[in-house]
């Protein structure tokens, strides 16, 4: 009889090194699938007896992963999914016996990358470790006990790694994912009545995570507006069905109420100089007070925002600028100077940047490359109100003079290593980009720019960047048509 038996019960390699009991199921056992770890299986050399090892192929290691394992570990050194970071694990209720949290494949894959990449670069780094803990925890569950979430998420997750490795395997799971999510949806929204009761965190979780893959997707012909109109909407049935202030600081629900309000922010404010989006003051008014602490003189609670970043205040600065550009009526001496002694504020905190008693005093130096844009898009619409020019002919005037100075500053920042990493590091850097892209004049300041959006690109895996660059190289393009143009009509 052959000494060299294969052994029994022996388990995935990645159970053995945790030293906890492996279910066995292949591919993927139910604890590798629940915490979306790698499950590497020993091959049949592995499983030999160890007493005769040494007899038969002296040469064998002692634990070698299979080919497919291998093949699958390279793809993943290429993806941000291998940086190290713990698996917490989460709450959940009590599965059916022997069956995996997710489906191997596809599915493991993605609630790795979502757990391991995706949802640390969806939440900004300011927020506690705690409150990232729970809210994943609440996240899975709910991807657990509801399809519609689960989809949405994959369909996220999957479209983020498209842009990341620029693989169509993972673009066709998006839209798989996408379109199961979207029928789901729909199935509840047929069923939802409004009048009845107020939605669960699991439609607006739905909601939510749609939008998110609109605006991260590199697809074009997707439009976010319709899915953040949507959340917007459900969230004002929230607030109007009698929750109470700061009902949602906890958990996922403060990532859900405050991810809904900085999208409505950001399309309020895309396209500052022709908008085709509207937030209504009085939603932002109702979600402060979901979002307040009872406690609302905590400077805790605001600097450890997972997803707006910044007070409320100066993005309502930001939509009253650019209503004042776009709304005649309201473009009077008196507004704007109401809204130059709003911004001067926020401008001291900032200026000048080295001054130790500023940064000590004041967090508004960690999001200074907004408050910068901010003003300079009020010194912008200033000069289309003071010269009745459209804006893509302003920076012409700056030509042959010095830059302005938030320009200039803005710069000094994007050329400081440290900086560059925190800004490509966050999606608050988009917005600022974009409206220093505009202000710009020289070829080289539009390369920075272009530079550091791609940076940008590479690390976040966010399809909205891209639409910025090219945008930017558009109105590149047109300036210099412009420049050319006026240069010609001079020299004739």
């Amino acid at each position: 009889m052959n000494k060299e038996i294969l052994r029994a019960k022996t388990g995935c390699f990645t159970c053995r090194k945790r030293k906890v009991k492996c279910g066995e199921e292949k591919p993927s056992c139910r604890n590798c699938s629940a915490f979306g770890r790698q499950c590497v299986w020993p091959t049949s050399t592995d499983l030999c007896d160890r007493r005769y090892r040494s007899r038969t192929n002296p040469g064998l290691s002692l634990a070698g992963p299979s080919r497919s394992s291998s093949s699958s570990a390279s793809e993943a050194s290429k993806s941000p999914d291998s940086t190290g970071t713990a698996i917490v694990p989460y709450r959940r209720r009590s599965p059916s016996p022997g069956r995996s949290l997710f489906k191997p494949g596809i599915e493991t894959e993605l609630i790795h990358h979502l757990l391991n990449y995706y949802f640390s670069i969806i939440v900004l780094p300011t927020s506690s470790q705690d409150h990232v803990r729970r809210s994943r925890s609440e996240l899975i569950d709910m991807m657990l006990h509801y399809p519609s979430v689960k989809d949405a998420v994959f369909a996220c997750c999957a479209c983020n790694k498209h842009v990341l490795l620029n693989d169509n395997r993972h673009k066709k799971a998006a839209l798989h994912f996408y379109s199961k999510a979207v029928h789901g949806l729909n199935q509840t929204l047929a069923n939802f009545q409004p009048t009845d009761k107020q939605p669960d965190s699991s439609l607006l979780t739905t909601v939510v995570f749609l939008y998110v893959h609109d605006l991260w997707s590199l697809d074009d012909s997707v439009d976010p507006r319709h899915h953040v109109a949507g959340a917007v909407t459900l969230l004002d049935l929230v607030s109007k069905h009698g929750a109470s202030p700061g009902s949602m600081t906890q958990g996922f629900d403060r990532i859900i109420a405050e991810s809904i309000l900085y999208q409505a922010f950001l399309l309020s404010t895309r396209r500052p100089f022709a908008p085709y989006f509207h937030t209504d003051p009085d939603f932002v008014t109702n979600v402060e007070r979901l979002l307040a602490p009872l406690d609302s003189q905590d400077s805790s609670y605001a600097a450890c925002s997972p997803v707006l970043g910044i007070p409320t205040t100066l993005y309502r600065l930001k939509l009253r600028i650019i209503n004042f550009h776009n709304s005649p009526a309201q473009q009077s001496p008196e507004n704007l100077a109401r809204l130059r002694s709003e911004m001067d504020y926020w401008v001291a905190l900032v200026v000048p940047r080295a001054a130790p008693s500023l940064t000590s005093a004041s967090s508004a130096h960690k999001f200074d490359l907004v408050i910068l844009a901010t003003s300079l898009l009020l010194d912008l619409v200033t000069e289309c109100f003071t010269y009745q020019l459209p804006i893509d002919l302003l920076s012409l005037l700056h030509t042959h003079n010095s830059p302005r100075w938030q320009v200039e500053s803005c710069l000094e920042i994007l050329r400081q290593p440290q900086e560059v990493e925190k800004w490509t590091g966050i999606f608050l850097g988009l917005w600022p980009l974009l409206i220093l892209g505009y202000a710009v004049s020289s070829d080289e300041d539009m390369a920075l720019i272009q530079r550091v959006l791609g940076q940008m690109r590479e690390r976040l895996g966010y399809g909205e960047v891209q639409r910025i660059k090219q945008e930017l190289g558009r109105v590149q393009d047109s300036r210099n048509n412009q420049a050319l143009s006026i240069d010609s009509s001079i020299s004739i």
